[in-house]
């Protein structure tokens, strides 16, 4: 339902070819073939005409919308409230290239020991950290719609994402997609869990 603007998809075609020409991006594809593991690789937009109107794409926004995705639409809505990031905040513009879930290495790691995961997931693909980092949430959240609606699939039904995005004053937002649809919690960055992990984001 969302009609990207002209400009906007224009933008995104110039970046996808300039993304595809990527030494690093083509050895993490064959990497991803050969050793079975899924990637992602969504057009996150941070505006689009939605029933004749020009709306921001804010996690708000998104749970107004596509409310039927949420588990529990008005757990969400009371959670965030009080969250800017929530209310304001849009996906960086571009082509975000994830993993379909967490990072296998990263199971069970706190914060601090998934950003060294990342770290050597980058440079093991023959790039370097400052190429890769953690999804913020509403990039995370758009990925997880995008996905869903456009393809039917789900990214994250097995595991949970740690966001950078914070929550309250010390704890990081969680997003998985659980049976009954959206997750959104959160968690202290020295907490681990069997299920939660990071997705890297190129």
């Amino acid at each position: 339902g969302l009609q990207i603007i002209p400009e906007d998809r224009l933008l995104l075609e110039q970046q996808l070819v300039k993304k595809m020409r990527d030494p690093s991006i083509c050895y993490l594809m064959n990497q991803a073939a050969e050793k079975g593991f899924s990637l992602v690789m969504v057009p996150r937009i941070q505006r689009a005409f939605f029933d004749g109107k020009l709306i921001q794409i804010t996690g708000a926004n998104l749970l107004r919308l596509y409310p039927r995705f949420f588990e529990d639409i008005q757990q969400v809505a009371l959670k965030m409230r009080a969250e800017t990031h929530f209310l304001q905040e849009t996906p960086q513009m571009g082509w975000g290239l994830t993993t379909a879930e967490v990072l296998t290495e990263s199971h069970n790691t706190n914060y601090t020991q998934q950003e060294m995961v990342l770290k050597q997931h980058a440079h093991s693909h023959k790039s370097n950290e400052m190429r890769v980092r953690r999804r913020t949430l509403i990039e995370a959240l758009f990925d997880l719609l995008a996905v869903k609606i456009i393809t039917g699939k789900q990214l994250l039904h097995t595991t949970a994402d740690l966001t950078g995005s914070k929550m309250g004053r010390i704890n990081l937002a969680v997003i998985n997609y659980g049976e009954s649809g959206i997750r959104i919690s959160d968690i202290n960055r020295q907490q681990a869990h069997p299920q939660l992990g990071v997705c890297p984001n190129w």
